[in-house]
């Protein structure tokens, strides 16, 4: 139940940004060239990942304990494999 409520919390905070944010992108997107737009991508989506990786923290077994069955060597070489891709 609680999360259901936080869904829609989180609903009501996003839609106006979609609601102005899409327009905006898409007319700043025409004016653009396309190789601009794919570097724009490329460089959030370098930044997502170095944030994902700075949260995360695959090279520490901080989390690990006997209940968890996780290795960090196989999230490090998966982590640094899509990196790689």
């Amino acid at each position: 139940e609680g999360l259901q409520e936080d869904a829609w919390g989180f609903f009501k905070v996003c839609t106006p940004i979609v609601v102005a944010g899409a327009p905006l992108g898409s007319l700043f997107g025409s004016f653009l060239h396309r190789l601009v737009l794919a570097a724009f991508v490329y460089v959030t989506d370098f930044a997502q990942f170095v944030g994902a990786l700075y949260v995360v923290r695959p090279w520490t077994d901080v989390k690990c304990n006997e209940a968890t069955d996780c290795n960090s060597t196989h999230i490090c070489l998966s982590s640094a494999s899509i990196m790689v891709a």
